[in-house]
């Protein structure tokens, strides 16, 4: 869901100050929550906050004497931007009306999966409506907990691929990705994502031979995604989806259903791969679970934001071993419950 946390407004307001920039402080002002911002909370819980309330502070003095701009709407920005220096697209349909947009980002970077960066190369979140729907999986209760370095690190917290199970290999620099395309028209926003050396990592020397992912947002308002798999040895394939909950796979259609944890927006994603066998299966556990002092509020209470709760995770495998995969998916948000899509591939192989 769309959730603009206090000390992110905070920040957006000063870079508006300095910069003068209207759009940033318009973005500040979506911030609905009402928790205080990071200055006005004194000394209390110095040793756990960062930055302290006192850099905050300090801050704000620095920049004091610059006005605030205008606010500037942000429906005069582009509904869409690559990050073409980092590897990432962030597609809109209403730019600054969460409740009425639909929003894709989708990641292909050549930092790899070092440091803050996750093993998350080709994966995209889908939120729609003011929901988070296709999200990305995990939490972070403390740097290099057993659910952050098994869990939220990992490949399989992603909406992404699995190769016989194995992802890309985590905090590595060379897990890289790239987008080889961007381009727009007048019903679409078109990217390419590039994982094949990502994937690379954690396998046999010269059996990924390819691994690319195009997302297509069709008139801001579906996504097709195309997944294109070539090993040179045969393997099995695995396709991800992770929600906050309400999470339910369709064998016979090979079909997923989401429902918002907030009852506001649903998600259908309709898996289209034929002449291979597909099997889902979904959990509602996390393999590696968040540390039980954090779920119960005995560790963490001073600045932890929102509340600690297991996820949804589906994951649709090939049933046979294959060298060569092609997989689509039609991703479909709506406000109201829609549970089933007409898709079908030509035999020119279009949707």
């Amino acid at each position: 869901r769309f959730n603009l946390e206090p000390v992110i407004a905070d920040y957006m307001e000063h870079l508006a100050r300095v910069q003068q920039n209207g759009f940033l402080l318009s973005y500040a002002r979506l911030c609905t929550d009402t928790r205080p911002r990071p200055a006005d909370q004194g000394m209390k819980g110095l040793d756990r906050k960062y930055p302290t309330a006192c850099e905050f502070l300090v801050r704000n003095f620095i920049a004091s004497s610059k006005p605030l701009p205008e606010p500037r709407p942000l429906s005069e920005l582009p509904p869409y931007r690559y990050f073409a220096d980092i590897g990432w697209v962030s597609l809109h349909s209403a730019l600054g009306r969460p409740e009425d947009d639909i929003h894709i980002t989708f990641k292909s970077s050549p930092y790899g999966s070092y440091s803050h960066s996750h093993a998350d190369q080709n994966a995209f979140i889908l939120n729609a409506f003011g929901e988070g729907l296709a999200i990305n999986s995990a939490y972070r209760e403390f740097h290099r907990s057993p659910h952050h370095k098994e869990w939220t690190w990992q490949t399989k917290s992603k909406n992404a691929l699995l190769i016989d199970g194995l992802g890309q290999n985590p905090q590595d620099m060379k897990a890289t990705g790239k987008i080889t395309r961007f381009e727009t028209g007048d019903r679409y926003e078109w990217a390419t994502g590039d994982a094949t050396v990502a994937y690379q990592t954690l396998q046999p020397k010269g059996r990924v031979h390819r691994v690319t992912r195009d997302l297509v947002f069709v008139d801001r308002r579906y996504v097709v995604l195309r997944d294109r798999v070539v090993l040179t040895t045969p393997g099995k394939l695995s396709w991800l989806l992770h929600a906050e909950k309400n999470l339910t796979w369709d064998a016979a259609a090979q079909r997923a259903f989401i429902r918002g944890a907030q009852g506001k927006a649903t998600l259908v994603a309709q898996l289209v791969a034929p002449g291979k066998p597909w099997r889902g299966t979904v959990t509602d556990q996390f393999p590696v679970p968040v540390d039980p002092k954090y779920v119960s509020g005995e560790a963490g209470s001073e600045y932890v934001t929102s509340e600690w709760s297991n996820q949804s995770h589906l994951t649709v495998e090939s049933a046979e071993a294959s060298d060569d995969f092609t997989v689509y998916a039609v991703l479909w948000p709506d406000r109201s419950v829609v549970r089933n899509l007409a898709v079908k591939l030509t035999d020119a192989d279009t949707l």
